[in-house]
């Protein structure tokens, strides 16, 4: 029986320490599906990774498909109407990632480009009463005032 020693090197390679966290993560517009974020950049970052969340403070799910090069971000093909909360992580080349930025939140919603807040609609200044209920031809009709 052979015992013998077998001899192992290792050497300590740099791991690159993971670089700050980015600061001041701020939702720059919400729109139909959308959501635009903004940060500030880290020093020593050559990306970032946003996160979303249903939920605060927890739940993160990864919402960018390949790292992100800048400081901002539109998150695209959201649900309109749900409040959605964001946290974005700073990246170096080794892949390793910073904690987490502070949390911001959205709610993605149809843009209401105007809205007629009287009611009847005055048509050119010339009715001073709702119109009469009658109908001509499938739509209603209304006399100017004398």
């Amino acid at each position: 029986m052979f015992l013998g020693s077998i001899g192992v090197n290792l050497r300590a390679s740099a791991v690159p320490s993971p670089p700050a966290a980015p600061a001041g993560l701020h939702v720059t517009g919400e729109v139909n599906g959308q959501v635009g974020l903004a940060w500030s950049g880290v020093a020593g970052a050559s990306s970032y990774n946003v996160y979303r969340s249903p939920l605060s403070g927890g739940g993160w799910a990864r919402a960018n498909s390949s790292p992100v090069a800048g400081a901002s971000f539109t998150d695209t093909g959201l649900r309109n109407g749900r409040t959605h909360y964001y946290a974005v992580r700073a990246l170096v080349s080794a892949g390793n990632e910073s904690g987490p930025s502070n949390e911001a939140s959205a709610v993605p919603h149809w843009i209401i480009g105007w809205a007629n807040l009287q009611w009847p609609p005055a048509r050119g200044g010339d009715l001073v009463e709702p119109c009469p209920a009658s109908v001509v031809g499938g739509a209603p009709t209304c006399a100017k005032p004398s």
